[in-house]
């Protein structure tokens, strides 16, 4: 049994900046269902766009924090 068709969901959290957008496009591009968040800039139109960020984590597989340090 292929492993990562049980783990395929994936939040990126800041999706909108450039690692962001980076690391949804891989994702995307390699079979997983993106759902991104950021509450500065749009993110890509191919993933999910999430208003909450908790919604966003509680219904992944895997959450990337794709954040300023600062932040």
């Amino acid at each position: 049994m292929d492993t990562n068709a049980l783990l395929t969901k994936t939040a990126v959290i800041g999706a909108g900046g450039k690692m962001g957008k980076w690391f949804s496009s891989y994702f995307l591009n390699n079979g997983f269902e993106v759902t991104g968040h950021d509450v500065e800039k749009p993110v890509l139109k191919s993933i999910i766009n999430s208003d909450s960020l908790i919604g966003s984590i509680l219904q992944a597989d895997y959450v990337l924090l794709s954040t300023p340090t600062k932040k």
